[in-house]
């Protein structure tokens, strides 16, 4: 994927967000399957990496930069799981999806071409800007179609 799709990308992520407001909300708060997250939690869990990546990332992205490794995987799920279901709302919860990734689109938008490739590492990975974004469209597909795949059961 690159930049141009990745914008393109954002317009149908957006859409599908939005349209979790008409999901039943015992349905959008239930797991998905006996041990499974909710429709709840994976929406704050999608927020809150890029709300992870406005703040600890994109502000520090420079040619020959090396970030910090990511946080614990687990631990920083468990904290969108636990906010997901601690008591807010199924509007705010997507709001906040959804305003994250406004936010974060506004922020790559300022970014010129040569800024999407600058190249810089994360732990011992090394990557370019427009590689570290456009990776976190596979994982939001990646849930996009879990959900799909829930519905349709």
């Amino acid at each position: 994927m690159n930049k141009k799709e990745w914008f393109v990308h954002n317009e149908t992520y957006l859409h599908w967000l939005n349209q979790l407001n008409t999901m039943d909300k015992d349905t959008f708060f239930a797991p998905l399957a006996e041990g499974k997250w909710s429709v709840a939690a994976i929406v704050s869990h999608l927020g809150a990496w890029d709300r992870y990546s406005l703040e600890e990332r994109v502000p520090f992205v420079k040619e020959g930069a090396s970030l910090s490794r990511y946080p614990d995987f687990q631990a920083f799920n468990q904290k969108a799981w636990d906010d997901a279901h601690s008591g807010k709302s199924r509007e705010d919860i997507i709001r906040e999806a959804v305003t994250q990734r406004e936010k974060l689109i506004e922020k790559a938008k300022t970014f010129n071409e040569e800024q999407w490739n600058i190249r810089f590492t994360i732990g011992k990975q090394e990557m370019t800007f427009e590689e570290y974004i456009t990776g976190f469209a596979e994982h939001d597909e990646h849930h996009m179609k879990q959900l799909s795949e829930k519905s349709h059961n």
